[in-house]
């Protein structure tokens, strides 16, 4: 159907909006990554980088296994002049903002933490919602 173009070291043009795609790569190799998306970035307009990638100074609470082999430097992206980095991988905590950079993490589609939950409270004989299930859609 061409609903979906898979974005690997690569970029599409949508309007005044340059979207990155870039691939995960280990702590030492960095560079590669930050090379990519140096090279990727466009030089007008709106400039929004999807990566898979623990990045340094996120405050995470459950991060999945091997988080620090995954781990890029905050600095290198915040010099490249990129406007949002739309962040996914190894933390799975929903709408997770970066205190830093411009960079949050989409989190889970399931119920990854017990916080996310609905909760109910007994009070009177009956029970009550409290709160509703967090909701799993896009962040911004």
């Amino acid at each position: 159907m061409g609903l979906i173009q898979y974005l690997d070291n690569g970029y599409v043009d949508l309007g005044g909006v340059r979207l990155i795609g870039v691939g995960t790569v280990y702590t030492d190799m960095q560079n590669k990554l930050v090379n990519s998306l140096n090279a990727l970035r466009g030089g007008n307009g709106i400039n929004i980088a999807v990566i898979h990638q623990y990045i340094e100074g996120a405050p995470y609470i459950y991060p999945m296994p091997n988080v620090d082999v995954f781990m890029i430097n905050e600095k290198p992206l915040a010099q490249l002049g990129i406007d949002y980095f739309a962040v996914g991988g190894h933390i799975h905590e929903h709408g997770l903002k970066h205190p830093r950079i411009n960079a949050v993490y989409s989190g889970s589609l399931e119920v990854w933490d017990a916080r996310e939950f609905e909760v109910y409270e007994y009070a009177n004989g009956k029970l009550r919602k409290v709160k509703d299930v967090d909701p799993k859609l896009s962040t911004t």
